[in-house]
């Protein structure tokens, strides 16, 4: 009977201890705001993703911090802000983004644990936030797929120019917003990258270039808009075009003005050659049309400047500090200097290959 008794208070001590902890789990409590949203809509291989959390404190709690209960596998998902801040949304309420990078098909958000503390009653509570598969979708299998998925994404302008006797060169400027423009790349096998890139906190800007086959007429790639759910393309003209200001010229380039005036001292020596003949002024006609003609020469022999780049010196394909190298020769070069930007002489080099070089490397 005794023993009946024992049993049964002992069990009536648990029940009121589990009741007691059941009150202390509301200590603290965390959600996933946008959890609807991640289980229920494809994302994308290489699409950037947040996963919003919400954090409720009770009975005067503390919140004390937060952490992954495992780290994502690093094949499949890449985190991209590792400490980032719980902001206060209201009274013993917090919130937060995590931000990651969807890499694979089998990509899982990490459980969140989170943990507060009440002073008064010297007690400690967690709370988790559970796994979240996704459901990837790869695009890679699309043949004219740049590996790009955007919000939005635009070409702002471009240009294409000759780079040698076999090559155009073509550039362009891209802006995008919500998109992993690091991943850009255009199918097939041409040399191509980026000279510039900028990354803001969800807008990302880069100017791209290629150097194409002049065979190539035109050329064309697909993006997947976020907004539409569906590839969409961009297409460009590979017809080389004149520019006064431009990234590569033409191998031999024309300069306008050297053109009037070359036909106008030719013009004006004629002028002088048949006053030598006409008028009683020979001595006079004959040396200003020695001046003409020297004149002249110089100009016509004087349209490329002529240097020599030292070895090792580096050929780029813009002038920018970041710019593609396109050569690095071993020995010194004779070039010829056809344009100049900045700090940076453009040159053709003997072979009629065109770039930039900086001009403390030619003498």
């Amino acid at each position: 009977m005794r023993a009946g008794l024992a049993c049964l208070l002992y069990f009536l001590l648990c029940l009121v201890g589990l009741q007691s902890e059941e009150v202390r789990a509301k200590v603290v409590y965390v959600k996933v705001v946008n959890l609807q949203d991640l289980t229920s809509k494809p994302v994308y291989v290489g699409q950037r993703i947040r996963v919003q959390y919400n954090l409720m404190l009770f009975s005067q709690a503390k919140f004390l911090g937060a952490e992954l209960e495992n780290l994502p596998d690093p094949k499949e998902l890449k985190r991209l802000n590792f400490t980032p801040n719980w902001v206060a949304s209201g009274t013993d309420s917090y919130s937060t983004t995590y931000n990651y990078k969807v890499l694979g098909t089998k990509a899982v958000i990490p459980a969140l644990k989170v943990s507060a503390f009440v002073q008064d009653q010297d007690y400690l509570d967690k709370s988790s936030a559970p796994a979240i598969p996704l459901q990837v979708v790869d695009l890679s299998a699309h043949p004219n797929y740049v590996g790009v998925v955007a919000t939005n994404f635009s070409v702002t302008g471009y240009k294409v120019k000759e780079y040698d006797t076999t090559h155009n060169i073509l550039v362009f400027e891209l802006q995008a917003k919500g998109a992993n423009l690091e991943d850009f790349k255009i199918p097939g096998e041409f040399k191509q990258g980026f000279e510039g890139s900028h990354s803001g906190t969800d807008n990302v800007s880069g100017v791209y270039y290629c150097i194409l086959p002049k065979s190539m007429q035109s050329l064309s790639f697909n993006y997947f808009s976020l907004q539409e759910a569906q590839f969409k393309e961009l297409h460009f003209s590979l017809i080389p075009i004149e520019e006064s200001v431009s990234t590569q010229s033409n191998l031999k380039p024309k300069n306008n003005l050297l053109l009037f005036s070359n036909i106008f001292l030719m013009g004006l020596l004629l002028v002088v050659i048949v006053c030598y003949f006409l008028t009683s002024y020979k001595n006079t006609a004959l040396v200003v049309a020695i001046l003409l003609m020297g004149v002249l020469l110089w100009n016509v022999l004087s349209t490329y400047r002529t240097g020599v780049l030292r070895a090792n010196a580096t050929i780029k394909i813009l002038p920018t500090q970041n710019s593609t190298l396109l050569l690095i020769p071993k020995q010194a070069l004779h070039v010829k200097i056809i344009g100049e930007h900045a700090k940076y002489y453009k040159i053709m080099t003997d072979d009629e290959k065109i770039g930039w070089v900086r001009k403390e490397d030619v003498e």
